[in-house]
Parts: structure tokens; sequence; C-alpha cells
């Protein structure tokens, strides 16, 4: 590791190598930032499941809640893989009742917590991007990449906001702006 950052040091040039550092130490702390930001989310829809299904009556519900609170990382899919296992655990213990309409409440009444407060509130706020912004990078995301754009749309994101800013601080001061 101390190789290769030493390598990758060496490429920057000398007068801007402090800049070059700031820089890189934005990015790192975003996406530090990021990570503990899905994390976050991934717990809170952890509890959310669990007192969920719990009320319901779900066997298994600590197991099933935090399963289905960590595999919203992995988007669209995840949520079907989990309603799947969910939907499955409750056809097994209930049969064709009334409880498998609660699980499906349950999943919509999460997939609007987490896609319309929690990830533009907890995410938005770690990486500095008003939810306008984050709604706009995963829609342009989504359409040129698809699911993998999804992933990667608001570290990305806030990696272009970071570049942006450090660019317009440096055009501030550099003598093209000061003339």
């Amino acid at each position: 590791w101390q190789k290769m950052t030493y390598s990758l040091d060496s490429l920057f040039p000398v007068k801007s190598k402090g800049q070059m550092h700031e820089i890189i130490l934005s990015i790192n702390q975003l996406l530090s930032d990021y990570i503990r930001g899905q994390l976050t989310i991934c717990f809170i829809l952890s509890i959310y499941y669990i007192i969920s299904f719990s009320l319901v009556g779900l066997d298994f519900a600590l197991l099933l809640g935090i399963c289905s609170g960590f595999l919203v990382l992995i988007p669209f899919i995840g949520t079907i893989i989990s309603l799947s296992i969910v939907m499955l655990s409750g056809y097994i213990a209930f049969g064709l009742d009334f409880h498998l309409l609660y699980i499906i409440a349950i999943y919509m009444v999460s997939h609007f917590l987490e896609g319309y407060y929690l990830t533009p509130k907890i995410i938005g706020e770690k990486i500095g991007l008003h939810p306008v912004w984050i709604v706009f990078a995963v829609l342009v995301a989504a359409n040129l990449f698809g699911i993998l754009g999804i992933v990667i749309a608001l570290p990305v994101a806030g990696i272009i906001k970071i570049l942006w800013i450090h660019f317009l601080n440096y055009y501030k001061l550099s003598p093209i702006y000061n003339n």
C-alpha cells in the first residue's frame, strides 16, 4: 500500500501536491461518509423490518428483518429478493391470508421511507448534495448505466461536486480570473 501511494504521489506535479492531497482527502472523506450513510440506512430499515415482521407475527422476524434491511444495498434486485423470501415465509406461516397484504404494505412503506426520506436526508447530508441533485444523479446514471449506474450514482456525483469546487477555487486564484 505504501509503495502504491508513493508511486501515485510521485505522479503529481510538485507545485500542486498540496492541492492534490487536499482533493484526495476530500474524496476519501466523502466515500467514507457515503458508506457510513448506507450502513445507517440499512440499520434503520433492519430495525423497521424486524419490528414490522414481529407485529405481523412472522416467524424468523429477526433474521428476515436483518436480511431485508441489508439487501437494500442492492438497488431493486435486493428488494425483490427480500420481498420474495419474506412472502414465501409468510405464505408458509399463514397460507393465503391477509398477512401477505400486510407484508406488501410493509415493503411499500419501507420503499417510500428509504427512497424519499432516508437516502436524500442521510446520504444527501453526508455527501453534501441537495435531494434534487441526488434524484437527478440517480436518474441520469440509471439511464446511462442501468443497475450499476444506480449503485455508483451518488458517490460519483459527490466526487464530481468535490472536483468542481476545487476547480472553481483554483480558477478564482488563477491569473486568468484576476485579470
